[in-house]
């Protein structure tokens, strides 16, 4: 990652990608102990007709290509992603005239067109793609890689699988009907071609946008459900502990105060971890997150804090904590954290991070801030060196100066520390999807 801040203009909530922008080199080591019992879904990948739409878009460009020849390998799937571009604008112009969907990637662009003009044109040329990047920051972008883990698109080229296949016929294109497919088929190969969902093209418009709507049929539930949370035995890298998360959160969801689209807290993934069973690996590995994620959400807390204020002597730095934490204020971090998560962390973040934890661990629960922080500023200097960059901070000579801009932080409360959580482990991303796929969600606005 570079140490440079990106501006992406005309980016609408539902595509900004979280954490691009990793200091301490924090995402490394919660995605390395997340993978231990979250397979392939990313904290993205939480939207069921994010799914549909990819796999029905993919099939339909493969029978584009099929019924022309598009010379070489590389011109094919230059050509595969053109139609898939195509097909993504389509699907959203339909979603939105017929059901006013919202999550929608790049839904921002898809009303103003549509508030402009009632016919829009469909291309994967830039002046017509529905977000900037559309590549990058659309269901291509964000959603083939968990679709290929999960063996629903191929390793080497991108589109459906045989078994997929056969599925997406039996679960969309028979419900769309030969016409519509055919049609379908010859708009994702035709660039710059125009759109009128509400009028001309209404029909194909309310057919698509019914069948990619709000209602869920009990066999596309089947489709993802085994492929994305229960995960098909083929590609369970973990073993069933993704499918022994899924029914502890599901157990949950009984709770009083549980609603399936807030983010799990820490009480909440005490609670999934409560109901599993004696001798569980999931157990081990919650246990863990629990230890260690107060630790790394401090961390990142306190640094964003440092940089937020651009400018601060090291003395006033370290008296606002004193005032805000006092003593005692980090007791509640377990002194066994660190060797908990020892060898990942190691492997994330390199050789020499783990004594820069365990240091950091130590002086918060001594109340020595000063080393606290100097740990902190040192695991960023390492990690921006490892990267070619300098430290966000220049912390000589007793002030600390930001290199660049960040919006100000202000330092979590001592009430709020026992329960501090910034990082998901793509706990969440399962707890989503699942609960999209059942209809739970209502109106998913994960995109």
């Amino acid at each position: 990652m570079s140490e440079a801040l990106y501006f992406l203009t005309d980016l609408d909530a539902n595509a900004e990608v979280k954490g691009s922008r990793d200091p301490l080199g924090i995402q490394p080591i919660w995605t390395a102990l997340g993978r231990r019992f979250v397979a392939h879904l990313t904290t993205v990948t939480t939207s069921f007709r994010g799914f549909s739409v990819l796999l029905l878009g993919l099939e339909l460009a493969e029978r584009s290509l099929a019924s022309r020849r598009v010379g070489d390998h590389e011109a094919r799937e230059r050509e595969r992603l053109a139609c898939f571009l195509r097909f993504e604008q389509i699907a959203a112009y339909a979603r939105y005239v017929t059901h006013q969907a919202t999550d929608i990637r790049g839904i921002n662009r898809v009303k103003r067109r549509l508030q402009e003009d009632s016919t829009v044109t469909i291309g994967h040329a830039d002046r017509h793609q529905i977000l900037a990047e559309q590549r990058t920051y659309g269901l291509w972008g964000l959603y083939t890689s968990a679709a290929r883990g999960s063996g629903l698109v191929e390793e080497a080229d991108v589109r459906p699988t045989p078994a997929t296949r056969d599925q997406i016929e039996a679960v969309y294109l028979n419900e769309l009907g030969k016409g519509f497919v055919a049609d379908l088929v010859k708009r994702v190969g035709d660039e710059g071609k125009k759109f009128d969902p509400r009028g001309r093209d209404q029909a194909l418009a309310a057919k698509l946008g019914d069948m990619l709507g709000p209602a869920r049929r009990a066999n596309e539930q089947h489709l993802m459900n085994a492929a994305l949370v229960e995960v098909n035995d083929a590609c369970d890298t973990t073993h069933g502990k993704q499918r022994e998360l899924w029914r502890a959160i599901d157990a949950r969801s009984g709770s009083k105060g549980f609603a399936w689209g807030a983010s799990s807290t820490l009480e909440d993934i005490v609670a999934y971890r409560a109901a599993l069973p004696a001798g569980s690996e999931l157990a081990d590995d919650l246990d863990r997150v629990i230890a260690v994620e107060p630790l790394l959400a401090t961390m990142e807390a306190i640094f964003n804090h440092v940089v937020g204020r651009r400018s601060v002597k090291r003395p006033d730095l370290l008296d606002s904590m004193a005032k805000e934490w006092r003593a005692g204020a980090f007791r509640h971090l377990r002194p066994d954290a660190v060797e908990r998560c020892a060898e990942p962390l190691a492997q994330a973040a390199g050789a020499d991070a783990p004594a820069r934890f365990a240091a950091a661990l130590k002086a918060l629960r001594d109340d020595d801030f000063g080393e606290a922080l100097d740990q902190i500023l040192a695991q960023n200097d390492a990690v921006m060196r490892a990267r070619g960059g300098a430290g966000w901070l220049d912390h000589r000579g007793g002030e600390l100066r930001a290199r660049l801009f960040q919006h100000p932080v202000k330092l979590p409360t001592r009430e709020s520390l026992p329960t501090l959580w910034r990082n998901s482990y793509f706990i969440d991303a399962v707890r989503w999807i699942g609960a999209d796929i059942r209809g739970d969600l209502g109106v998913s606005d994960a995109g």
